[in-house]
């Protein structure tokens, strides 16, 4: 339990933000709903092997012919949480522009997929996300919920590329060394941060795969380690010097990452008292009565909200995931969303930076009855109906009705 608070507690870090300016545009507009795909970045990527599995780890299928950075797999009618999981062999590396061979080197990606979105990009974003959500530590997916998967992608890519957009699923530009006078769209960013990460690996040889996958895990593993001490400093100044280096025919105007001012939170309260909620309808939306404040916001960071849903200063519409919060003292209204599964109970959470609340909902058990059965009080006549509630957490509680004495006080 403690890993896991430790798992949401890194989205809270995630609001520092960089302007990354940014070659072609590989789009996904295309996309037939029956295959899951997405594009495979690594520079170009010219040989892996891709799997993609569902939440309890049962595989759904394996693409093994890369050729252009790009896969498909056959979702067989599988929607919900998933794991995608590339070795890489063989890539066009943006800096150098050699095509680069390494020894497996492994890109994973957790999103979701639906009956109308089954896009999943795997990039070295999406794999700095995968190691915050603990894909290292063999974390299972049925231990992480849709939002908690969907913050982290999103936190990432917004931390390293200042854009608002889960990286899972937006369209990539792959760089290589030479693009120049690029337009500023997510796409881009997301290129620019590839390219800058891929920098920091410092390849030198196509042919040396062991070190080459050890470089680029080097790297990636630098990047993961600043995330999770915050040193947002230090994460600024790898992907200036990375960005620099990466493309050194681009104008100072699309090389220039500017770092926003850290963001900050005072305070996080509510009127009242933050009940845990139980006998909730499954899966029904309903607000809270509390008044929630959040005051002495500066630096626009991110409200998270898990299993629930979140509207800010009076506004009607409500957001799921997350919503970017104006400077200064913000109102917020919360609707907390139960499972859709009788007695389960789960976690509403709002976390803005390291101020958080929270409590628990409990779906109404939909299963309940009554069995009925007999005692004798006096040794030969049964004079005691015993009523006992089951539901599907099990017993609740006994109940003894005394049959003789209720008639005779009938």
């Amino acid at each position: 339990m403690k890993e896991m608070k430790k798992l949401k507690s890194l989205i809270l870090l995630l609001t520092t933000l960089f302007i990354l300016q940014g070659c072609y545009n590989k789009g996904q507009d295309s996309i037939s709903t029956d295959d899951i795909t997405g594009t495979l970045a690594k520079g170009t990527v010219l040989e892996a092997i891709v799997t993609a599995y569902e939440e309890d780890g049962t595989v759904i299928g394996i693409d093994s012919t890369i050729e252009d950075s790009t896969y498909s797999i056959p979702s067989n009618g599988y929607t919900g949480k998933v794991k995608v999981v590339s070795y890489i062999s063989k890539y066009k590396d943006e800096k150098s522009g050699l095509e680069t061979t390494v020894a497996k080197l492994q890109l994973n990606a957790i999103s979701t997929i639906t009956s109308t979105d089954a896009i999943v990009n795997v990039t070295a974003v999406t794999q700095v996300a995968a190691e915050l959500l603990g894909i290292d530590e063999d974390i299972s997916l049925l231990d992480l919920s849709e939002d908690t998967i969907v913050n982290m992608n999103k936190g990432v890519a917004l931390a390293l590329t200042s854009g608002e957009y889960d990286p899972t699923k937006e369209s990539i530009t792959i760089l290589s060394n030479g693009d120049n006078n690029l337009t500023d769209t997510s796409a881009n960013r997301y290129g620019l941060a590839l390219s800058a990460i891929s920098a920091d690996s410092n390849i030198t040889s196509a042919s040396d795969d062991m070190a080459n996958r050890d470089k680029v895990n080097a790297a990636l593993d630098k990047i993961v380690a600043l995330f999770r001490e915050d040193n947002i400093t230090e994460l600024s100044s790898v992907m200036t010097i990375g960005l620099t280096e990466s493309n050194t025919s681009l104008t100072d105007t699309n090389r220039s990452i500017v770092p926003l001012s850290a963001s900050t939170i005072t305070d996080l309260n509510h009127t009242g008292s933050l009940d845990d909620i139980t006998g909730a309808t499954a899966s029904l939306a309903l607000p809270i009565d509390e008044k929630i404040t959040a005051t002495g916001i500066s630096g626009s960071p991110y409200a998270y909200i898990e299993n629930g849903l979140i509207s800010i200063d009076g506004g009607t519409n409500y957001s799921a995931g997350s919503i970017k919060l104006p400077d200064g003292n913000v109102t917020i209204k919360l609707k907390y969303t139960p499972s859709d599964q009788p007695g389960t109970t789960t976690l509403t959470k709002l976390s803005i930076k390291d101020k958080f609340l929270d409590f628990n909902v409990t779906t109404a058990d939909s299963n309940k009855s009554t069995i009925m059965s007999y005692a004798d009080t006096n040794g030969t006549n049964p004079s005691i109906l015993i009523a006992t509630d089951y539901t599907s957490a099990g017993i609740i509680l006994p109940a003894d009705v005394d049959i003789l004495t209720d008639l005779n006080n009938f």
